[in-house]
C-alpha cells in the first residue's frame, strides 16, 4: 500500500500543479525559464478552493478502476472545479502539459467541454439526483457523485439520499463522496461543524455506511476498496446499506503560507486566491506554489507526466474522461400512431385528450424496458394517466413528489443514452424554470462540440391546466421563461385536441438535443382534426379553418388559438358571430407549435414570412392564448402584421372557484370575448355598421353574464 500511496500522490501533485498552471499561466511553465509579468494570465478563469480535493478523489479513482476494472461515471457537484477536470484531463489523455490546448478559454464551471461530464456546474444542488438518474438501468454502472459541503445544504440534495430507494437489481450503484473542505462561499458549512459521529448517525440514518477519510491517501485507498466490497455484497443480496465517503480536508489544500499570504483553509481560496495582490508578489508566489510539487518527480524534459504516474491509469476506454464515449443513444422501438387515435370527429363528441396516450406509453414502455422511463411528482393519478402505475410491471414509471428531483433524474437518464418522460401540473413547473434553463445552457453549448453524441430530447407533458384548476394552481409561465432564452431548440406545442396531442408527442419522443413542452388539458374537450391530418398539422404547424360567405377568399376577420382551450373557445366565438346572418369571410387557425411565430434567424422551423402574413397581415387578429399574452407579443415582434391584433390570454383574474368557462370570462379570454373584440374590429373596418355592432354587443354581452355552463 506504501507504494501505491506514494505513487497516487505523485499523480495529486501533477493534477494540482496543472490546475495551478491552468489558472493563472498562459504557456506551460516548461517552455518558460521564470515566470515573467507578460506570462500571466490577464483574467483568472479559476477557483481554487474545491480544486486540490477533487484532485485527490480523480487519482485515487484512477487506481480504483485500474484494480477493479467499474465503468465509473464521475458527477462532479462543486461548481467551480472546472480547472481541476482540465488538469485530470490532460493527465487521462496523456498530453504534453506545454501544450495549453487552449484551456485559457475554459469558464472556472463544468461545462460540456470538459470529456466525461454530462452535468454542468454553477447551479448547485443537483448533482446527486442525477448521478441516481445516471445508474437507473444501467446495471455494470458505479456513478461517483462528489458533493460539495455548501451543495449539501441544498433542499434537492437533501432529498436525493433517498433515492437510492427506487434502486433495484436493474439498475447501478451510486457513490457519494462528500468533500467536506469547512467552507462554502460565505462562511463555515454545516455538516463542517458536526462531530464523525454525528456525521455517522445521521447518514446512517439515510441508510448509507459512511467512511470517514482523513486526508491520507492510505486512508482513501481503505476507504474505495470498503466500498468495493459492500458492493459485492449488496450485488449479492447480503447487504442493504450503500457505501459513501466522507472526505475531510482543507479548502484550498496544499497552497502554501508565503510571504504572509495564507490561501489554506481560509475563505479567500473559494475564487482567486491571489486576487489584488501586487505583480512582483504574484509572480513569486505562484514559482513558489509550483515549485512545491516538485515537476521534476512529475514531468519529463518534454513535459509528459511521467511513466510512473502513467502506470496508475486504467485502460484508456475505462478511463473517467472517456465516459461521453460510452453513451450512444439508444433510439426507441416506437409503435405506429395509427392505432391509438381516435376516430369520432363528431362536434358533438368531447374526450379527455391526455387520455389518448395511455395505451401509446403503455406500449412505448413495453416495446424499451431498458430505455424509456416516465417521471412525474406524484400527479398521475390526478392526471388520468394512473393506468401507466398499475399496469407497469417492470417499474418504468417514476414517482416522487419533489420536481427537482423528477427532472434531475431525466437529465442524469437522458444523458447516459437513454430516453424520458416528464408529466406534471403545468402550475408546479415554475419550480424547475431555473434548472431547465441550466439544461439549456448544456444543450446550447454541447450542440457546439462536435464530439458529443447528441442524447434525447427532454419532454415535458404540462396539464391540469390554469384554466381548470384552482387559483393557487394556475401558473403557465413556464412557457414565458423558456421561450425568453430564444434557443432554437426549445419548443412549445399546444395541440387543440387528442390526435394532435398524439402525433406531437410521438414526434418529440423522436427528437435530440432539444427541450419540448406540450400543454394539453386533463377535462373533456372538443375533438376536431383525424390522425392523418394531425400528422400534416404537426409538420406545417398551424391549421387552417375557413368560413367564407363570398367568393372572395380574403379574410375579414383572423381568430388565432394556441392551446386546446382556445381552441374550443375559438370555435364556440366563430360559431356564435354567425348566429348573425352577417356576410363575414373568417379565417380560424389553430397553431400547434408557438415558436413557429417567431422569427426565423431565432427558430428555424417558424412558419415562412408568405404564410406569417397570410394569417397575421390579411385583415385584423384576434389572438386567444392559453398563457400570458405578453410572450406572444415577443414572438410576434419583428415580424409584419396587421396594425390590429388583440391577443387574449391568462391574466391571472380568476380568484373565485369557478368552472372553465367562469375563469375565461374572468380572464377576458372566452367565446364572448373573442367574438366581441372581432365585432369591434369589424366596425373599425367598415365591414358592419355601429348601430348594428351596438345590438350585437348588448346580446353577447347578456350571453357572457348568463353562460357559466361550459358546455361545448
Amino acid at each position: 500500500m506504501e507504494y501505491m500511496a506514494e505513487l497516487i500522490d505523485r499523480y495529486w501533485r501533477a493534477a494540482n500543479y496543472l490546475t495551478v498552471e491552468n489558472m493563472y499561466l498562459k504557456e506551460g511553465l516548461h517552455k518558460l525559464k521564470r515566470i515573467q509579468y507578460g506570462d500571466l494570465k490577464e483574467f483568472v478563469s479559476g477557483h481554487w478552493g474545491t480544486c486540490p480535493g477533487i484532485n485527490f478523489i480523480y487519482a485515487h479513482l484512477c487506481r480504483y478502476i485500474k484494480v477493479y476494472h467499474r465503468d465509473v461515471q464521475l458527477i462532479v457537484g462543486p461548481g467551480h472545479a472546472g480547472n481541476a477536470l482540465i488538469a485530470n484531463c490532460q493527465i487521462e489523455l496523456e498530453k504534453n502539459c506545454n501544450e495549453k490546448n487552449d484551456s485559457h478559454f475554459f469558464r472556472t464551471e463544468t461545462n460540456p467541454a470538459y470529456p466525461g461530464t454530462l452535468y454542468s456546474g454553477g447551479e448547485l444542488g443537483y448533482s446527486l439526483a442525477i448521478s441516481f438518474g445516471a445508474a437507473i438501468d444501467n446495471p455494470k454502472r458505479l456513478c461517483v457523485c462528489i458533493i460539495g459541503d455548501g451543495e449539501a445544504e441544498t433542499g434537492t440534495v437533501a432529498a436525493a439520499w433517498r433515492c437510492k430507494e427506487f434502486m433495484n437489481q436493474r439498475s447501478g450503484l451510486v457513490l457519494p463522496i462528500l468533500h467536506l473542505n469547512g467552507y462554502k462561499m460565505g462562511g463555515p458549512s454545516l455538516f463542517s461543524k458536526q462531530t464523525d459521529n454525528e456525521l455517522s448517525d445521521f447518514f446512517g440514518s439515510m441508510g448509507y455506511e459512511p467512511f470517514i477519510v482523513d486526508g491520507r491517501h492510505e486512508s482513501m485507498i481503505k476507504a474505495l476498496d470498503f466500498a468495493e466490497k459492500l458492493y459485492c455484497m449488496i450485488s449479492a443480496g447480503q447487504y442493504a446499506r450503500w457505501p459513501m465517503i466522507i472526505l475531510k480536508s482543507p479548502k484550498g489544500w496544499t497552497a502554501p503560507e508565503y510571504q504572509n499570504i495564507k490561501i489554506e483553509n481560509t475563505l479567500r481560496c473559494h475564487k482567486d486566491p491571489l486576487k489584488g495582490v501586487l505583480p512582483i508578489q504574484k509572480i513569486d508566489y505562484i514559482s513558489k506554489w509550483l515549485e512545491q510539487y516538485d515537476k521534476g518527480d512529475l514531468f519529463d524534459q518534454d513535459g509528459k507526466i511521467s511513466e510512473e504516474i502513467s502506470a496508475l491509469l486504467p485502460k484508456m476506454e475505462e478511463r473517467i474522461c472517456m465516459g461521453h464515449a460510452r453513451h450512444h443513444r439508444i433510439l426507441l422501438n416506437l409503435p405506429d400512431i395509427m392505432q391509438y387515435g381516435i376516430s369520432n370527429m363528431n362536434s358533438s363528441y368531447t374526450y379527455h385528450n391526455i387520455t389518448i396516450l395511455e395505451r401509446y406509453l403503455l406500449e412505448v414502455m413495453r416495446r424499451n424496458p431498458n430505455s424509456f422511463r416516465i417521471v412525474s411528482p406524484d400527479e398521475l393519478e390526478s392526471n388520468l394517466l394512473g393506468s401507466l402505475k398499475v399496469a407497469d410491471n417492470n417499474n418504468r414509471v417514476l414517482e416522487i413528489l419533489n420536481e427537482n428531483i423528477c427532472q434531475a433524474w431525466m437529465q442524469g437518464y437522458i444523458q447516459t443514452g437513454r430516453n424520458c418522460l416528464m408529466i406534471s401540473y403545468e402550475a408546479f413547473m415554475p419550480i424547475i424554470a431555473s434548472m431547465i434553463e441550466q439544461y439549456a445552457k448544456w444543450i446550447y453549448q454541447a450542440n457546439k462540440i462536435s464530439w458529443r453524441y447528441k442524447v434525447a430530447s427532454a419532454t415535458y407533458i404540462l396539464t391540469s391546466l390554469c384554466w381548470e384548476n384552482t387559483y393557487s394552481h394556475q401558473n403557465p409561465s413556464i412557457v414565458d421563461t423558456l421561450l425568453a432564452c430564444q434557443y432554437p431548440f426549445v419548443k412549445v406545442y399546444t395541440p387543440p385536441d387528442a390526435n394532435s396531442l398524439l402525433v406531437t408527442l410521438h414526434e418529440c419522443l423522436k427528437a435530440e438535443n432539444s427541450i419540448n413542452l406540450i400543454i394539453t388539458s386533463k377535462q373533456k374537450m372538443p375533438q376536431w382534426i383525424d390522425i392523418n391530418r394531425a400528422k400534416q398539422a404537426f409538420h406545417n404547424r398551424i391549421i387552417y379553418w375557413d368560413f367564407f360567405k363570398s367568393v372572395n377568399t380574403t379574410p375579414d376577420i383572423n381568430i388565432v388559438a394556441a392551446g386546446d382551450y382556445p381552441a374550443r373557445e375559438c370555435v364556440k366565438a366563430v360559431r356564435l358571430m354567425e348566429e348573425f346572418e352577417l356576410r363575414i369571410n373568417i379565417r380560424l387557425v389553430f397553431i400547434l407549435e408557438l415558436t413557429s411565430l417567431g422569427l426565423r434567424d431565432v427558430y428555424p422551423t417558424a412558419i415562412c414570412e408568405d404564410s406569417f402574413f397570410n394569417i397575421f397581415g390579411n385583415g385584423p387578429v384576434v389572438f386567444s392564448f392559453h398563457g400570458y399574452p405578453s410572450i406572444i407579443k415577443s414572438l410576434l415582434f419583428g415580424r409584419r402584421y396587421h396594425h390590429k391584433i388583440a391577443i387574449l390570454g391568462y391574466r391571472n383574474k380568476s380568484v373565485y372557484s369557478e368552472n372553465s368557462i367562469g375563469k375565461l370570462i374572468i380572464n377576458g379570454n372566452s367565446r364572448f370575448d373573442i367574438a366581441l373584440k372581432a365585432f369591434q374590429y369589424l366596425v373599425e373596418e367598415r365591414k358592419i355598421d355601429r348601430k348594428k355592432y351596438e345590438q350585437i354587443k348588448i346580446k353577447i354581452e347578456r350571453l357572457r353574464n348568463n353562460d357559466k355552463s361550459g358546455e361545448f
